[in-house]
């Protein structure tokens, strides 16, 4: 019998010269507590200092509430489609420590770039909206990484991330969600594309 539920899928797909090297799709497991506490606390609104930063700062999930000409704002939200050089939003590693839920950031987080190690953050597209197939949702997000450095980079963790709003005009860099990944190695010239798959299954 099949599952009901919130289900997230991960797929790996390496090309060069736009030719599909290889690809495989895989089961996510490895939503930290961030993820449970922004939600939890975007709905509840409940005053709080439950989710980590990635400097492992506690901060308050969710929730931003501020006062502006006598006037109460809220805002909240996980932030975390960016644009090509951040490194907020999907990113990639190198550690294969294992994972544990209360882990707050990748734990060899690939940097950036062109340079020795260095993999190159491409933008990363709004995602269409959700397809609804009834009675399922089906969402996805995805980032191209671009190995410009000459040499092969091996890929062993993966992360969904973004940066969370915390007071009025402040925000700082959040994990939802690290994957390890069997060893994953970019040639250099390649790109790897990393999609994050949001489905509920009823």
């Amino acid at each position: 019998m099949r599952k009901s539920g919130v289900v997230c899928n991960i797929r790996l797909t390496i090309k060069e010269d736009g030719n599909i090297i290889s690809e495989k799709t895989e089961r996510s497991h490895s939503f930290v507590n961030n993820f449970a506490f922004l939600i939890l606390h975007g709905m509840d609104g409940v005053s709080n200092t439950d989710y980590r930063d990635i400097s492992n700062t506690a901060r308050p999930a969710a929730l931003s509430t501020y006062y502006s000409g006598g006037s109460r704002f809220s805002t909240a939200g996980m932030d975390c489609v960016w644009r090509a050089g951040a490194v907020v939003g999907i990113a990639i590693g190198t550690s294969n420590s294992v994972f544990s839920v209360l882990q707050y950031c990748l734990q060899t987080r690939i940097a950036h770039g062109s340079g020795p190690g260095n993999m190159y953050y491409s933008e990363m597209v709004n995602p269409e909206d959700p397809i609804f197939s009834d009675p399922n949702i089906l969402l996805e997000l995805s980032r191209d990484f671009a190995n410009n450095s000459g040499a092969a980079i091996t890929v062993r963790e993966i992360g969904l991330g973004g940066l969370c709003a915390y007071r009025y005009m402040n925000s700082a860099e959040t994990l939802f969600i690290r994957d390890v990944i069997a060893d994953t190695v970019v040639n250099g010239g390649q790109v790897l594309n990393v999609k994050y798959i949001f489905k509920t299954v009823v």
